[in-house]
Order: structure tokens, then C-alpha cells, then sequence
């Protein structure tokens, strides 16, 4: 199955609660002529008779990674997820304090292509499976886009309202699977590290991650790891914006 399923493009959508996951989700299968896995969790929480318990986020865990293994794809290039594992793993963190060390392995191991972020900038509407309103809901998306950096896949932002988000989470997907750095870059991760120079250069965004290292240190330590000089970064960058993200990422670029 791994080898028939290699051109697969497996994308999650994903974000804090009432963000319009689920719709986003449904909109690109039809759009793009796909299967989409709909988010699980939902459907255990509302059919268990008490409060769930961290066994039960176990559960929804395993049941993540089994559609990822059992999914037989047929001609399909594309596969959503609605939500992911990186979701179920802040959930243990934020209620338990503690996560199953699987987890971490199956996010490292099990190949995502690209996460598509939804932003808390649009009304959340409470219902009875629903926890995490307010202020909880912006620190949740930190926290998700930290453990999406800390991944070293692409992703996007997914912001607006009405048929605007929508669009916007198409044409990132029509415009190709980007890969952003920013301040990770200036760590110790060989992972990081591997994964910039191996990213096309055409396929790469810088950022600073709203981190203490400055912008232009982040384009001089690229520099240094794609072996490239900072003028060709800098005009590849401008190029990568201007072609694609104008958009999205007018704030990658530095003069």
C-alpha cells in the first residue's frame, strides 16, 4: 500500500475550535475531487455517556493514526484530514499534562504534506461539545502552530470570512506545498536544518516566528545553510511572494 500510495498528498486542516475546520475540509474535497477523513473526536465525545478521560483521548488518537494506515486511496492524488494528531496531542497537554510518547513518534513519522492553519478570527458559537472559547481559543492556536514549526511540514494560514476563507485555504493548496522558516533556524535541530536545505528554493519563505532573532539573522543563517548568496535569497524570496503568496506573506520579505 505505501508504494502504490507514495504521489498521495495528505493535507490536515486544522485550528482551535469553531475556526470552520470542518467545512474548510469539506469545501477542498469537493473542490479538488477527493476523500476527506472527517475528525473523529467529535463524534466519540457526543456518544460516550460521561465525561471523557484520558483514556478516551487515547482512543481518538489511535483511531487517528488507523484511518491513516487503512486509507486505500484508489486514483485519489489528494486526502484531508479534518484535524490531527498534533490537535490530540496539546489536548493531553492542556487537560493531563502528559501525552503518550507514541504520539510524538507517529507525528515525526507518519509523512504529512502540508497543514492548512485556521485562524480564531471569526465568531466562535459554543455548543455541548465545544470547551475552549476566548482567550483559551488564541492560545491553543499558538500552541498548534508551534508543535506545525516544531514538525518541519509546510503550512498556511487560513484567515477571513465567508467565501474569502474558503478561497483562501484553495489557492493555498493550488499554489503548491511552501515550506516557512523562521527562528528554529537558529537552534541545535539537525532536522531543521536538513529539512531547509533540502526545500527547493522556489518552495521557501522566511519568517520571525515573532521570536527574539531578527529577521535579516534568519536570512544570513539560510544563506549560510543553502549556500546560496544572501542577494539570490533575498531576489528568490521576493520572487516566491510576488508569483504566489503577494497574498499571504508580504511580511517575509525584508529590504
Amino acid at each position: 500500500m505505501e508504494k502504490r500510495l507514495g504521489s498521495l498528498k495528505r493535507i490536515v486542516v486544522t485550528g482551535p475550535e469553531s475556526t470552520g475546520k470542518t467545512n474548510i475540509a469539506g469545501y477542498l474535497a469537493n473542490k479538488f475531487n477527493c476523500d476527506w477523513i472527517p475528525e473523529f473526536a467529535r463524534y466519540y465525545i457526543e456518544n460516550i455517556q460521561s465525561d471523557y478521560d484520558y483514556s478516551d483521548i487515547e482512543t481518538i488518537a489511535r483511531k487517528q493514526v488507523e484511518d491513516y494506515h487503512t486509507y486505500s486511496g484508489g486514483n485519489r492524488k489528494i486526502l484531508i484530514f479534518d484535524t490531527w494528531l498534533i490537535v490530540t496531542k496539546v489536548w493531553f497537554q492542556v487537560i493531563y499534562k502528559k501525552y503518550p510518547p507514541w504520539i510524538q513518534n507517529s507525528i515525526e513519522n507518519l509523512k504529512i504534506d502540508l497543514y492548512l492553519l485556521c485562524v480564531p478570527d471569526i465568531e466562535w458559537h459554543p455548543d455541548p461539545v465545544r470547551e475552549n472559547g476566548g482567550k483559551m481559543r488564541h492560545r491553543l492556536f499558538k500552541a498548534y502552530e508551534n508543535e506545525i514549526k516544531h514538525s518541519g511540514v509546510p503550512y498556511g494560514l487560513v484567515k477571513g470570512t465567508g467565501e474569502e476563507r474558503y478561497q483562501m485555504a484553495e489557492d493555498l493548496v493550488k499554489a503548491g506545498f511552501f515550506l516557512s522558516f523562521g527562528e528554529a533556524i537558529g537552534g541545535n535541530s539537525d532536522k531543521v536544518k536538513e529539512s531547509l536545505r533540502m526545500v527547493p528554493s522556489d518552495k521557501l519563505f522566511l519568517e520571525t516566528d515573532e521570536g527574539e532573532l531578527d529577521i535579516r539573522e534568519i536570512y544570513h543563517l539560510t544563506s549560510g545553510i543553502k549556500r546560496i548568496s544572501l542577494d539570490d535569497l533575498r531576489s528568490q524570496i521576493f520572487e516566491n511572494t510576488r508569483t504566489t503568496f503577494s497574498r499571504f506573506a508580504a511580511n517575509n520579505i525584508i529590504d
